[in-house]
């Protein structure tokens, strides 16, 4: 009896023994590689599962890395105006505060008015030819006023601006600022008659607000008026807090 070989066909490069067949689902999904890969929250899966959807991370940055920046409040309608209305946590995550090397005096003072700021006489205001009205925003009275005056008979160390949470006789809804830089102020690019330009009483004004609500929310001065610095560079009024360019 004569035995004859049989030849079966062979596919290139994989033998018939090695070769297997991957059964396919008509009904299940295909997956592709990468995280794009898992199943949305509303597509189930072959047996009827609703697959859970993972948060993942943009590409190339961790979340552990990720840092936010310090935002300007978002801009009003007007003439160029920021909103008062702050985050405290927001402002407060990632800013690196200065050490307070003052004599504790004063920050034991600081922290007596703002705690004793609910407890003022709303009846009590001071009113007279030194202190004249600008503008009222977010309910909050802005008003031009004369700092020989408040020097003379208030406070002598009284600087550019104040509210109602670092001084004791200014109510909760007044911002002071003065119309000419104080003489013993250690501002550059002053005037000849120490007058104020526009645009940096823009910026004090936006610092006060600023630091003004943060205080309102319990921050203490040291590190309110230190957000307020940043705030003002951030908004570009002027090249420096402690510039009148």
């Amino acid at each position: 009896m004569v035995r004859r070989r049989i030849r079966v066909p062979e596919t290139q490069g994989s033998s018939p023994c090695t070769q297997t067949k991957k059964l396919e689902r008509p009904d299940e999904p295909k997956a592709t590689s990468g995280r794009s890969s898992r199943l949305s929250r509303d597509q189930p899966d072959y047996w009827g599962f609703r697959q859970r959807r993972i948060p993942t991370a943009n590409v190339g940055t961790s979340p552990c890395t990720q840092t936010k920046k310090l935002d300007l409040p978002p801009t009003e309608s007007g003439e160029g105006r920021r909103s008062t209305k702050l985050d405290t946590k927001k402002y407060n995550m990632k800013f690196k505060f200065k050490k307070d090397k003052r004599n504790p005096y004063w920050k034991k003072l600081e922290l007596r008015i703002q705690k004793n700021a609910a407890k003022k006489d709303k009846k009590f205001i001071l009113t007279g030819p030194w202190k004249k009205f600008l503008e009222k925003r977010d309910g909050i009275k802005i008003y031009l006023v004369d700092g020989n005056w408040i020097r003379n008979n208030l406070y002598g160390g009284f600087n550019h601006g104040g509210h109602g949470y670092v001084c004791e006789y200014i109510p909760l809804d007044e911002i002071w600022v003065l119309t000419t830089h104080p003489v013993d102020c250690k501002c550059k690019h002053v005037k000849p008659n120490r007058m104020m330009s526009k645009n940096f009483r823009k910026s004090l004004i936006l610092h006060e607000f600023t630091e003004r609500n943060l205080m309102a929310k319990g921050m203490i001065y040291w590190k309110a008026h230190q957000l307020a610095e940043e705030v003002e560079k951030k908004a570009g009024y002027i090249r420096d807090p402690y510039s009148d360019i």
